[in-house]
């Protein structure tokens, strides 16, 4: 694969990292929390065909409003019924996040995985001939 292809990729996954950190903090000092539980689940097949399982979660709000609504992240540990919970902007309930240690670490390991390929591409990139042999 080409070195500067793998920079940019890298650098785009820590830019995602660095959103997805910010609205999960956004969320954990403005947000409200509710109880919330595993509705079902949505699949969706990646372009290499692999399958990802979303939870759709439901709750209520402080003003009793239910959301139900897929996360936007997959946790493969969860089961239908599973109780969980979650954080949810009061402006808009729509938007939420599972209240969780997998989801807060998300966005670091991300940004490690984008760190190595944009230091793996730079270091292509300013010794072509190293990986060459």
């Amino acid at each position: 694969m080409n070195a500067w292809l793998i920079t940019v990729i890298g650098a785009a996954i820590i830019i995602a990292a660095y959103i997805r950190s910010r609205r999960y903090d956004r969320l954990l000092k403005t947000g409200k929390e509710a109880e919330g539980v595993v509705f079902d689940f949505e699949n969706s097949r990646n372009a290499d065909g692999d399958i990802s399982s979303y939870p759709v979660v439901r709750f209520v709000t402080d003003k009793r409003q239910w959301i139900t609504k897929t996360a936007d992240v997959s946790i493969s540990y969860l089961k239908q019924g599973d109780k969980l919970s979650v954080i949810y902007n009061p402006l808009n309930p729509g938007d939420f996040t599972i209240k969780s240690t997998t989801v807060a670490i998300f966005p670091v390991i991300l940004a490690i995985t984008g760190a190595l390929l944009l230091v793996g591409g730079a270091i292509a990139i300013l010794f072509p001939g190293l990986f060459n042999k």
